[in-house]
């Protein structure tokens, strides 16, 4: 790569895990129902975990970080079926949450289509590039979208 074709990007990276409640609309409330089901979705019994998760996207359905941990219950408990589906749901309904794209790219990247993979993550596969307005990402959003894009 020739230097003219270089482009020098740059964004602040936070560890404040509330750095996206405004973007979503996620109250102090749901904020800590959150939280809690964070830990709860990785044990072994999640039935509770995912009728709690069902009910809140029925009364929070702009939050999509519900059903990404809907998608992460399902899959746990080895029904792939029911998490592709969350996931085709979220791309659908939440286009732009950083996650759908992460989850929906890495079922591509394991179908083998890669162009799919590339849509959704962008050709040059840089946050600042497929998300030009944001000036600061969570960690997790960083270190997963450039795991996959390694990947």
């Amino acid at each position: 790569m020739s230097v003219d074709q270089t482009k020098k990007v740059s964004y602040t990276i936070t560890s404040d895990p509330t750095i996206n409640n405004e973007r979503y609309g996620i109250t102090e409330e749901l904020d800590v129902q959150i939280n809690r089901l964070f830990f709860e979705i990785d044990k072994p019994k999640k039935n509770k975990s995912i009728d709690k998760l069902t009910q809140l996207i029925e009364q929070y359905p702009q939050v999509p970080i519900l059903k990404n941990y809907l998608s992460i219950a399902y899959e746990t408990l080895g029904l792939h079926n029911k998490a592709y589906e969350i996931v085709e749901q979220t791309i659908q309904e939440h286009p732009d949450y950083i996650f759908a794209k992460i989850n929906r790219a890495n079922i591509a990247i394991d179908e083998g289509d890669f162009a799919k993979a590339e849509e959704l993550l962008g050709k040059e596969m840089e946050l600042s590039v497929l998300y030009p307005d944001r000036t600061t990402f969570h960690i997790d959003e960083v270190t997963n979208f450039y795991l996959l894009t390694i990947h």
